[in-house]
């Protein structure tokens, strides 16, 4: 389940560092590997808590996986549009204010959302011609909007 494509590319996210647009080592660099005919499969080094500054666009073939760890994701929100093959697994997120937390739209298919439970937030999965989409160990408000 978890190895999207066989020889996929392996990163390790070593900082919560969002300062600078795609720091090295941080999840945006690692995301930003995603879309390729490999994927990427991110994971951490530690726990950490990761303040987006801006919404964070995931790519097809992305896995984000946050076992091991208390990975926490605050600020803006994930933005899975046009996509195939992504999986968020196994951490939070947190204080989105009231926006959108997962935004999966355009199509995309083939999305698993593994997340830890969430607290404190306001939480929305919103999907807009979605096919495919898995939920599991989630608590969180869904929002289908049809277009």
């Amino acid at each position: 389940m978890y190895n999207l494509n066989v020889g996929s590319t392996r990163f390790m996210a070593i900082t919560a560092n969002v300062s600078i647009m795609y720091p090295v080592g941080s999840l945006r660099y690692g995301v930003r590997l995603g879309g390729g005919a490999r994927g990427v499969w991110i994971t951490f080094a530690r726990s950490m808590i990761t303040v987006l500054k801006s919404m964070l666009w995931v790519r097809s073939s992305t896995t984000i996986d946050g076992r091991g760890y208390n990975i926490t994701i605050t600020g803006r929100m994930l933005v899975v549009g046009g996509v195939h093959n992504v999986i968020l697994h196994n951490f939070q997120i947190n204080s989105m204010a009231l926006s959108d937390t997962i935004h999966v739209f355009a199509g995309s298919t083939k999305v698993i959302c593994i997340l830890q439970p969430m607290y404190y937030a306001y939480v929305s999965i919103v999907c807009i011609r979605l096919t495919s989409l898995t939920l599991s160990s989630t608590h969180v408000g869904i929002i289908v909007r049809v277009q």
